[in-house]
């Protein structure tokens, strides 16, 4: 795997116009990972309120051709970590931490 330092909070409030570039990314929140093709049809269901978090799991272990306990692992620290300021992230954390348990 090449390793790159990734933007994980790139949206729309985070893309500000600058003067030295059109564009400036704000805020990374960064982390270590990999490039990722991706097909945008799909991203939509990513995130969705209600989403089924074993069945977005299993998904992106198949799209990625990872081990499903490493996916489970990755998306239960990004619930804990978002927790605090992402309304419904510590549910999915528990939800999360009873598919590893």
């Amino acid at each position: 795997m090449n390793a790159l330092l990734l933007h994980t909070d790139l949206h729309a409030g985070n893309v500000l116009a600058a003067e030295r570039e059109p564009w400036l990314a704000i805020d990374p929140k960064p982390w270590v990972g990999a490039r990722l093709r991706r097909d945008p049809a799909h991203l939509q269901r990513l995130f969705l309120k209600g989403a089924d978090a074993e069945a977005l799991a299993s998904w992106m272990a198949r799209l990625l051709d990872l081990d499903l306990n490493r996916i489970l692992l990755w998306l239960f620290a990004r619930a804990v970590e978002a927790s605090p300021y992402w309304g419904g992230m510590a549910d999915l954390a528990q939800t999360l931490y009873s598919l590893l348990t």
